[in-house]
């Protein structure tokens, strides 16, 4: 198979995994229940001392979430799908950014990439700004410009993943994050209450964004019939 074929794989099953929404619902639950409701219930302190575990959570409860939702909803529209698992993937020097069909050829399957960076970059992600937080707290320079990197660098994030993966309601969800980091900066509330505000709304954009693409997706994949199958 050629490297384009191989090319053109990969990104279809990466606009295939995402285009149900539930990936987007499952980590806007996870946003809101690790970082979100902490911040608003129990404070700054909480969610910074338990803030390294969040990559290790996403890891491990991303992946079987957003699988048992797609295998209660969605497989029984389309048929089972099999993703790859990234943990079972063979180690190759090929991972180090050789091309597409090599790493096709030595074991990657089509959507491995995608797959991998759906459960371990929203943890990472999220650890890294929760670490710029806390050391801008304490040089003292946390404020509306914080607000806006995270609101901007999340934006950022999603304009790639709809140029690389095509789900064009993540440009929506782009420019609603930007404005909700405008938003909380004019809000004039103390940092504390801000940052919280922030948190638990990246995780209402997400899980409203989810909603919306994973209703659409089973008006327009009706279950099928067992006769249809042949049954």
């Amino acid at each position: 198979m050629r490297g384009t074929d191989v090319e053109r794989a990969l990104k279809r099953s990466g606009e295939y995994f995402f285009e149900d929404g539930l990936g987007e619902i499952v980590v806007g639950l996870w946003i809101g229940l690790t970082v979100g409701l902490p911040l608003l219930v129990l404070g700054w302190g909480a969610v910074r001392d338990v803030g390294w575990l969040l990559p290790f959570t996403s890891g491990g409860l991303l992946r079987p979430a957003i699988l048992a939702a797609k295998a209660r909803w969605v497989h029984p529209r389309t048929g089972r799908v099999a993703y790859p698992d990234p943990a079972n993937a063979p180690p190759t020097l090929t991972s180090l950014g050789l091309s597409p069909a090599d790493r096709h050829a030595a074991g990657r399957p089509p959507g491995y990439w995608a797959t991998s960076l759906s459960y371990t970059l929203p943890g990472v992600l999220v650890v890294f700004v929760l670490l710029g937080i806390e050391q801008s707290r304490r040089l003292g320079i946390w404020g509306g410009s914080g607000h806006l990197l995270i609101g901007f660098l999340l934006a950022a994030c999603l304009l790639f993943a709809w140029w690389r993966w095509r789900q064009r309601r993540w440009i929506v969800l782009a420019f609603a994050l930007a404005l909700l980091a405008t938003a909380v900066v004019s809000s004039h509330l103390d940092w504390e209450r801000a940052l919280a505000a922030h948190w638990a709304g990246i995780a209402v954009a997400l899980l409203t964004s989810g909603t919306v693409a994973f209703v659409g997706y089973l008006r327009h994949a009706p279950e099928r019939r067992p006769e249809a199958d042949g049954q």
